[in-house]
């Protein structure tokens, strides 16, 4: 399986509409209907550029994972880069085990 592939430009875009202001919101939004607490266990499926993730582990702590899958490598890369307190793994959901 080699995933979904995204230019360097077209990751750098997408990264950015995880920032407007309603996909914010809409990230808030998630984690209040989680209502994670402190040593939870987390996968996001389809975890893109890692943002919820990040938001996710800031609630989960050190005690807690916070584990993302997604099938583009790209977007893996980048959020391995900048968020390596993380995991992160380029995968089809199909192929979970």
């Amino acid at each position: 399986m080699t995933g979904l592939e995204f230019t360097n430009e077209a990751a750098r875009q997408l990264e950015k509409t995880y920032l407007t202001g309603d996909i914010i919101a809409q990230r808030f939004e998630t984690i209040r209907q989680l209502n994670l607490s402190d040593g939870e266990r987390v996968l996001d499926i389809g975890c893109g550029p890692g943002y919820l993730c990040e938001s996710m582990g800031e609630i989960v702590g050190r005690h807690g994972a916070v584990v993302g899958i997604d099938i583009s490598s790209d977007l893996i890369a980048s959020a391995i880069g900048e968020k390596l307190q993380r995991s992160f793994h380029m995968q089809s959901v199909t192929q979970l085990k």
